[in-house]
């Protein structure tokens, strides 16, 4: 039960997403069409080893429906979308962002590469958000989501359900711990199975599907800006709705 809701909150996320880019499609330059095509594409793209006829004609209908709202070529001054290979590309970017951005927003699993360690990405840079007007809002897996089976670990190159879980608890720790010491630090569990990953640094945001293992090597990544960009604010009010739900950490 807790598997179809899951699937009927994402759909309704999904087809929200595409509502606002063709209501808005005309404002969007060629480029930002095709990545927005292949966002959505990846992000509904069912498993191969188990396919769903009616995932994939739900998703057809998506992607069809996008293109025939924008046809013909736009442009609007500003309004770029650059891709990245995969997230490692642009981690300079993502490290200099978080640096100087003070409205932090981060959608992941666990976290472990962001703040597990000192050779993460954003442990240290933490020590520079403890003043005032500084936020970091992460959002990761709950241990109890219902798509945490065997199989689902299996797939994404684990050896079970509960070697996931364990990894996923001693990051939990850890960030429970930064929390202890940066009040500005948010730590809240989502159990719904994850469509993107958002990093989102003031006005400026980092996008990807969740399509296959090892996210960070084989998933292309998109950087885009808040001015002028509805699927900006679409993806940002995924974020908001995801926290809303979500339980804070304990």
């Amino acid at each position: 039960m807790q598997n179809v809701i899951a699937d009927v909150l994402a759909s309704v996320i999904v087809a929200a997403l595409s509502f606002i880019l063709i209501i808005f499609g005309k404002l969007f330059p060629t480029t930002i069409n095709k990545l927005t095509l292949r966002l959505l594409d990846r992000a509904l793209r069912t498993d191969g080893h188990k396919p769903d006829p009616h995932r994939e004609d739900f998703r057809a209908k998506v992607i069809e429906r996008t293109q025939q709202a924008s046809p013909g070529i736009y442009q609007r001054q500003g309004n770029t979308i650059t891709e990245f290979e995969n997230q490692l590309a642009c981690e300079d970017e993502l490290v200099e962002h978080f640096r100087k951005a003070k409205t932090i927003k981060i959608l992941t699993i666990r976290g472990a590469h962001y703040f597990l360690g000192h050779r993460s990405l954003f442990l240290d840079l933490c020590e520079l958000k403890t003043g005032r007007g500084h936020s970091i809002e992460l959002l990761v897996l709950a241990l109890d989501a219902s798509h945490l089976t065997d199989e689902h670990a299996k797939s994404i190159g684990h050896a079970s359900s509960s070697e996931v879980k364990t990894m996923m608890a001693n990051v939990f720790e850890y960030l429970k711990v930064i929390r202890r010491h940066n009040r500005n630090f948010i730590v809240r569990i989502y159990r719904e199975e994850p469509i993107f990953k958002i990093l989102l640094f003031d006005d400026v945001m980092f996008v990807s599907a969740f399509v296959a293992p090892k996210n960070d090597r084989n998933a292309k990544m998109w950087r885009m800006v808040r001015e002028g960009n509805p699927l900006f604010a679409g993806l940002e009010r995924y974020f908001d709705d995801l926290s809303k739900r979500a339980e804070v950490l304990k």
